[in-house]
């Protein structure tokens, strides 16, 4: 994942130099190992692009969770330094502070991928103080676009209207 801003630095200077002075400020001097990790395979979208097919409800797939604090320590024993909780969408597990807790106790970075149609002020706060210091949200395209791209297709339109 890439911040928007930095994309917007590189549309508006031509400084592509500026991704890479970025890098170190989000994964630290030498990033080492990153793990994005789809920790929900259900989803409150119906993205007709979803890559891992999402369904509604928790599957026999998702870990529990003290599968995923073990998870977690053989992530950080193998030398990973930041994981991307992604899924479905990982802010459906009602655990995710505890796993972003257990992840930063370990001494790895925790960064969400979410399409943050979940997120609010409560919550947000409750991930910060957990830990977590990126957050990657989806967008499509203007507010008609994505809306209906995401929304049209959660009600079951094929056509995203």
């Amino acid at each position: 994942m890439l911040m928007i801003t930095d994309l917007l630095t590189v549309a508006r200077d031509g400084d592509a130099a500026a991704l890479r002075r970025a890098a170190p400020q989000r994964f630290g001097e030498s990033p080492g190992l990153i793990v994005v990790w789809n920790v929900s395979l259900h989803c409150n979208q119906r993205c007709p692009h979803c890559y891992i097919a999402a369904g509604t409800a928790p599957g026999p797939g998702d870990l529990h969770t003290d599968e995923a604090r073990r998870m977690l320590d053989r992530l950080a024993e193998g030398g990973v330094r930041a994981v991307i909780f992604s899924g479905g969408e990982p802010l459906l597990r009602s655990d995710l502070a505890e796993l972003i807790a257990h992840a930063t106790g370990l001494g790895m970075q925790a960064q969400l991928s979410t399409n943050g149609t979940l997120l609010d002020p409560a919550l947000a706060a409750r991930l910060r103080a957990a830990g977590l210091r990126y957050v990657g949200v989806s967008i499509d395209g203007r507010a008609e676009v994505n809306d209906a791209y995401r929304d049209g297709y959660r009600e079951g339109h094929s056509d995203g209207s």
